[in-house]
């Protein structure tokens, strides 16, 4: 099974030389890469270039002219460029356990799953293991799920597949399905992602750490609750309503500016897990809480104007 694995670069030369060395040094070397730099300012180009020349499964080294803006859209670039029938979004600051890729292959090959991730160490720009990923969640042991199931218990609140390094997934372009990536969010691409891969699908979890996770006081990663945010939530929450009606489906109403949460597969406190989410991402007054039959609507009026 020949894995793309995709490196999208902006600024990291600091890190570029361990996350390169964790795929080269790989285990299982059906390979090819596919380095996207996002017009880096710093050395990355460079150093790139050098490890490219002394490598020969490098089957695409693109280089933006101007800066994208956001992550998702050199995702999407590599997925198309992907010739595998896996994928591997290796992003550019994180690095890996050596047998990560043979570890995922193997899943692929002993279970019918769509998509394999893995847990993770956090670590901070001097490599210090400063936490684990998924230790809130309480992923623990390996397990075999549907995709419907995984979405219902994991992917309504919050995304729980948090880092796309830890990941591997089948090649949907392979398969003649859509690519259901939103390039142009900032934020949830991610999430939504995930769920559209996994949602008629089964999702291997190893709860073994074999990748590793930096988290940096600047990027993606720390900028929750910026620019978008809750229009990006209310969209993965309009997909979670279209696979199933019971699913939260987060609504705007233009009219007076609110936005209310529907859905009889949440119970009352993670409902209002998820309406004090948002009421973090943007202030909110008004608070009203309406029980009526199997719904439950919670309705906040935004004190933001558009």
């Amino acid at each position: 099974m020949l894995i793309s694995v995709i490196i999208p670069n902006y600024n990291h030369s600091k890190f570029l030389q361990t996350r390169f060395d964790s795929i080269l040094n790989q285990t299982y070397q059906n390979i090819e890469l596919i380095i996207l730099d996002d017009a880096s300012t710093d050395e990355s180009v460079a150093l790139i270039s050098k490890i490219k020349n002394n490598y020969s499964k490098v089957s695409y080294f693109v280089v933006n002219r101007n800066n994208s803006g956001s992550t998702f859209k050199q995702w999407e670039k590599g997925i198309k460029l992907a010739k595998g029938e896996l994928i591997w979004i290796a992003e550019s600051d994180d690095f890996a356990d050596l047998n990560f890729l043979q570890i995922a292959v193997d899943k692929f090959q002993k279970y019918s799953i769509n998509l394999f991730f893995c847990n993770s160490w956090v670590v901070n720009g001097s490599n210090q293991i400063i936490g684990k990923e998924l230790e809130g969640i309480h992923f623990t042991k390996d397990f075999l799920i549907d995709g419907y199931s995984f979405i219902q218990n994991h992917m309504i609140l919050d995304n729980s597949i948090y880092n796309a390094s830890s990941v591997v997934f089948k090649n949907p372009l392979l398969l003649n399905e859509k690519l259901y990536l939103r390039s142009d969010f900032k934020l949830c691409a991610d999430h939504l992602f995930w769920i559209t891969l996994i949602k008629d699908q089964k999702i291997y979890f190893s709860g073994e750490v074999f990748n590793f996770f930096r988290r940096l006081d600047s990027g993606v990663t720390n900028i929750v609750g910026k620019v978008n945010s809750i229009n990006e939530r209310i969209e993965v929450s309009k997909f979670l309503f279209s696979i199933n009606s019971n699913f939260v489906y987060l609504k705007k109403r233009n009219s007076d500016l609110t936005y209310i949460v529907i859905g009889s597969s949440l119970s009352l406190k993670n409902k209002i897990h998820l309406l004090t989410e948002i009421k973090k991402m943007e202030s909110f007054l008004n608070f009203v809480n309406i029980l009526c039959r199997s719904y439950f609507v919670l309705i906040y009026n935004r004190i933001f104007l558009r």
